[in-house]
């Protein structure tokens, strides 16, 4: 439940900050509620602390596909709690956010791949198969290929968001595909990671372009 040895529990607590850094360069110009920063603040602690408790009980796709699509549940509650928006257009920006992370982690797990360099499989148990350290190369490669597709996405895609004074979504339509697309994409990415051992690079390379395509 809390194996603090498996690179897993701790990554929940990366990807919650990734998410969160993510859905911040969407929606930080929208309307905000008063007392804005107190509530920020408190909604980002409670984030962590539920990402920190939430409980490791299976090493499998299905159970990681659950646990990361909670995860942005609970960061859509803490928009709402933040911002005076409509829980559409929350939504809506949490799922760019959460596919602009995806699209993050699966380059990231390319490039690591390719180039050969070590990299934690954090959805493994503690052992003989997970790498349990990161090298100098592999964590400058990290913050290099997130921040180029964060600042990417902020400056040619969100930017139509941060030009609106009133953001609007007139299409339900839109929304109802973004979200079965993420959860698609949740579970395909899921689904891929347990699926590719023993593979070689080729056939992995093919997956995580369809991955990436698919989000």
């Amino acid at each position: 439940m809390f194996d603090f040895s498996a690179p897993l529990f701790w990554y929940k607590l990366v990807f919650a900050a990734e998410l969160m850094i993510a859905e911040i360069l969407a929606v930080y110009t929208l309307k905000k509620k008063r007392n804005f920063a107190l509530r920020a603040s408190l909604c980002v602690a409670g984030i962590f602390m539920f990402a920190f408790l939430y409980p490791l009980l299976s090493y499998s796709a299905w159970y990681s596909t659950l646990m990361f699509f909670i995860f942005l549940v609970i960061t859509v509650i803490g928009l709402v709690i933040c911002f005076n928006e409509s829980i559409i257009n929350l939504i809506f920006c949490a799922i760019i956010a959460y596919t602009v992370q995806h699209i993050s982690y699966e380059t990231y797990s390319l490039v690591s791949l390719l180039a050969d360099f070590e990299s934690i499989n954090v959805y493994m148990p503690q052992g003989a198969d997970s790498v349990t350290e990161f090298t100098a190369v592999s964590i400058s490669v990290y913050f290099i290929i997130y921040a180029v597709i964060y600042w990417f996405v902020w400056a040619f895609v969100e930017v139509r968001i941060r030009s609106r004074k009133e953001l609007v979504l007139n299409n339900s339509y839109l929304l109802v595909w973004a979200a079965v697309t993420v959860v698609i994409d949740i579970l395909f990415s899921a689904i891929v990671t347990y699926a590719d051992n023993g593979r070689g690079s080729e056939t992995v390379t093919i997956i995580f372009t369809c991955s990436n395509i698919v989000a």
